[in-house]
This record gives structure tokens, C-alpha cells and sequence, in this order.
């Protein structure tokens, strides 16, 4: 009895091995009727936000001028601001005698000057070196008549643009999207028309929080 049940133990054993062989796997069942198959769809891109562009107008010599432009500009949907940065303002021609060697040479020299009628003569040390001041001036002629007298006592003078530094006033301005901006938008006469240019937002941004802690000291 023992034998005859391994054998047929065996025998099953075979039977499902054989079928395993011969048959082929089950099909993965498909969906169901009227069901559409799930289908994984790219994500969409959030819309990115539109760069902030800054210029910079300037710069203005009076505040209500400034006042009067920002209004203008805020009623036109711009946000604006005021900076402050350095810049040069013209004094005008400036009329010198250079190269004159030593402190007693120079005291001699502006003597001479006074005495031949350009009593705005001074002596004036610029990089170790003396030089004799004969006046600033705004009209381009009169610098030309003080540098022809000083040639008539026998020196050689020079002209150049005499200039200082100051902090100037300029408006930040910011842009809407997409919007453009024209400097004679601005509705100053011809004699008023500013410079502007480009900036970045952020930097302008400090730079007035730099103005506005130095305004409070």
C-alpha cells in the first residue's frame, strides 16, 4: 500500500511539471468594458513672473520738480523712488600757472601776477607741486583775457574745467510689465531734459534705504 502511494505522488508530481513545460503563462488581464486605460500626463510649467526693470532719471536740481515728475508718474501707474549718487558739477574754467618749482619761486610769480593786474592770483599745492591760481570762470572769454594777460608777463598758463563732487538726485522708476519709458514723457521743457539708464531694482533699492538712513542721522 506504502509503494502504491509514492507511486502515484510521483506520477502527480510529473503530470504538473509536464503542464508547467508545455503550456504558456496566463495573459495579464486586460480592463474592463468601456474603461479607458490610466495614461501619466506631463506636469505643467508654472508661469514664470515677469522681470522688474528699473531706470534711473536725472539728475534734478529742485525738489519740487521732483515732486512734480513723481506725481506724474505714479498717476501713470509707475512706482517711483528717489536716489542719491555721486556726481560732478561744473564750476567752470579754470585759469592756472603750473610748474613753478619751489614755495619761494611761486610767491615771487604771484607777486608779478598782482602787480601786472590779476589780483585773484594764489598760490594753491596740488600733489606736492606749486601752482598759481588765476580764477574760475563760467564765461569761456573772460578765462581766454586772464590767460592772455599772464602770457603778456611772461608765463605760460593753462585752462581746464574746474569740477566738484555732489550727491545728486535722481528718481528710481519702476516699470509695469511690459511697459516702456521715454525721457520726454516727462513733460519737462528742452532745458530740463534728463539722462536716464537701466539699473537693477534691488541695488536701487538699497541705495535709497542707504539715502534714508543718512537723511535720519
Amino acid at each position: 500500500m506504502r509503494n502504491l502511494f509514492l507511486l502515484l505522488l510521483l506520477a502527480n508530481l510529473a503530470l504538473l511539471g509536464w503542464q508547467q513545460l508545455l503550456l504558456p503563462p496566463p495573459a495579464a488581464p486586460g480592463p474592463a468594458p468601456g474603461v479607458r486605460p490610466l495614461a501619466l500626463l506631463p506636469l505643467a510649467e508654472a508661469p514664470r513672473a515677469a522681470a522688474r526693470r528699473c531706470v534711473a532719471v536725472g539728475p534734478f536740481a529742485e525738489g519740487a520738480v521732483i515732486a512734480a515728475v513723481s506725481d506724474r508718474l505714479r498717476r501713470r501707474g509707475f512706482t517711483v523712488g528717489e536716489l542719491q549718487r555721486p556726481g560732478q558739477d561744473w564750476l567752470g574754467h579754470w585759469v592756472q600757472v603750473a610748474n613753478l618749482g619751489t614755495l619761494e619761486d611761486a610767491e615771487s610769480a604771484r607777486r608779478r601776477l598782482v602787480a601786472g593786474g590779476l589780483s585773484d592770483a594764489y598760490i594753491m599745492q596740488v600733489e606736492e607741486a606749486q601752482l598759481i591760481s588765476l580764477g574760475v570762470f563760467r564765461e569761456r572769454g573772460r578765462a581766454e583775457a586772464v590767460a592772455g594777460r599772464a602770457r603778456e608777463l611772461g608765463y605760460l598758463p593753462r585752462i581746464s574745467d574746474r569740477s566738484r563732487t555732489v550727491q545728486e538726485r535722481w528718481l528710481r522708476i519702476e516699470l509695469p510689465p511690459g511697459a516702456a519709458f521715454d525721457v520726454g514723457s516727462l513733460g519737462l521743457p528742452p532745458s530740463q531734459i534728463k539722462r536716464s539708464e537701466e539699473i537693477s531694482c534691488d541695488a536701487a533699492r538699497e541705495t535709497e534705504a542707504e539715502a534714508a538712513a543718512a537723511a535720519e542721522e
